[in-house]
């Protein structure tokens, strides 16, 4: 069963549908934005991933595992073999924003018991 919510959104899907199909103009009749956002993430040197992975306390090994890349990426982007990637840039960003964010949220991982 739908949710009131769901029924409003269909509806709405099919209103702008039917002015589709009958030509109209869906800006006449529907608020329609376009918005643009500057999210392109700060470029990081070899010294500058090495500071965000000190921020965090953290080994090559477990700031690749935040990242979500290997330990040997971290050790070549720290050598200045190779340079991040956006999605890593990114995250980079966040922990250098708030590091004690993300050194409670390893902490709370690190307290969490691993099944056997």
């Amino acid at each position: 069963m739908a949710t009131p919510f769901g029924k409003k959104i269909a509806s709405r899907l099919a209103a702008a549908a039917d002015s589709l199909k009958e030509g109209k103009n869906l800006e006449d009749r529907f608020t329609c934005k376009t918005i643009r956002l500057d999210f392109e993430p700060n470029d990081y040197g070899p010294d500058e991933v090495k500071a965000v992975r000190e921020k965090l306390r953290a080994s090559q090994a477990i700031f690749a595992q935040v990242l979500g890349v290997s330990a040997n990426a971290v050790r070549d982007w720290e050598q200045g073999v190779k340079s991040p990637g956006g999605s890593s840039r990114r995250l980079m960003d966040e922990i250098d924003d708030d590091p004690e964010r993300w050194i409670d949220w390893l902490l709370d991982l690190s307290a969490t018991p691993v099944a056997q």
